[in-house]
């Protein structure tokens, strides 16, 4: 089975195709930049994506993992990369005859600033994003859904691991620069997803998709399915550091309108690391999904401790 997988030089498209090869599929890697693997490249923005580039390529499966992440930045270029990229890949799919479409989301779709206890794919999208991410994942899956394609959405949250280039990272930053304190007493509960388990729920997707696809069944939230409190979480990766986590409460009116200065810069250095609105109710709310849908119809079955896969996480990150 050959499968083409976008984003494959990002934290899960690299992992995805690594694990794609050990089980033996032929894969094909659409990216901006060379992979480094043994595969067939296609060196390509997807906002420029040719409606024939993927025309006699033998493709079976289309993986999407390429997109735009974070809090930060423009709406122009999170709406190039993830609205505009993927209409340009389903074109281009439909083009070549490929009838199979694997999406990889992020439950931000769902998230409208308040709690969530065990949210399930009956969760409306969000009324008002919280993020240009959002917003645009939203218009991504629409057209994903519209598309015609056998299609599957998975919405994997807070992936984390050893190669990991976006969480930990922004997190272990954000502590080492004192940019990051715990600004509550509360403490909520949150799912985070190891590496490993969500490459094994793309897989099962794949298989899904291909063989045994039922349209009633389209997305499937995915986590470790193990919630843990968002402050415990980052006060064990500042005590891995040997660094504090310093707690001094403010009411969260006064934090989002110091967030609101701290986007103006973010627009202008969308690299840099600051707190917005976005990231503030994220850390004050409780979000955690119900993952039975992918136990039932994937057989996705996660394991292990959140904070041991931490561990080790951190232990390789520092090795690098």
């Amino acid at each position: 089975m050959k499968v083409l997988v976008t984003g494959g030089t990002g934290f899960i498209g690299s992992n995805l195709i690594k694990a794609l090869l050990r089980a033996g599929y032929d894969v094909i890697s659409l990216s901006r930049r060379r992979s480094g693997f043994e595969v067939k490249e296609i060196i390509c923005d997807l906002s420029e994506l040719p409606k024939n580039a993927l025309r006699n390529l033998g493709i079976d499966c289309i993986v999407h993992t390429a997109a735009r992440v974070g809090f930060s930045g423009g709406y122009a270029s999170f709406y190039s990369s993830n609205v505009i990229g993927t209409n340009k890949l389903i074109e281009a799919a439909i083009e070549a005859g490929v009838e199979n479409f694997v999406f990889t989301s992020s439950p931000s779709v769902v998230f409208d600033g308040d709690h969530i206890f065990y949210g399930d794919e009956n969760l409306p999208y969000a009324k008002e994003p919280k993020s240009w991410y959002a917003k645009t994942k939203i218009l991504a899956e629409k057209a994903v859904l519209c598309s015609g394609l056998k299609c599957v959405i998975l919405r994997p949250h807070l992936v984390f691991g050893p190669s990991d280039t976006n969480l930990l990272p922004s997190i272990i930053t954000a502590l080492k620069t004192k940019k990051l304190f715990k600004f509550t007493k509360e403490d909520f509960l949150v799912d985070f997803t190891f590496i490993d388990d969500c490459v094994d729920a793309h897989l099962r997707a794949i298989k899904y998709v291909a063989t045994e696809y039922n349209p009633r069944f389209q997305i499937f939230f995915i986590s470790s399915d193990n919630p843990v409190f968002i402050w415990q979480f980052i006060d064990k990766i500042a005590k891995f550091l040997n660094l504090s986590l310093p707690v001094f409460p403010i009411p969260e009116l006064i934090l989002k309108t110091f967030a609101v200065v701290q986007e103006i810069k973010l627009n202008f250095f969308p690299n840099s690391i600051g707190l917005t609105r976005t990231l503030i109710e994220h850390l004050l709310r409780h979000h955690f999904f119900d993952i039975s849908r992918a136990k039932d119809i994937l057989l996705y079955n996660p394991g292990g401790n959140v904070f041991e896969k931490l561990n080790f996480s951190l232990k390789n990150l520092c090795k690098l």
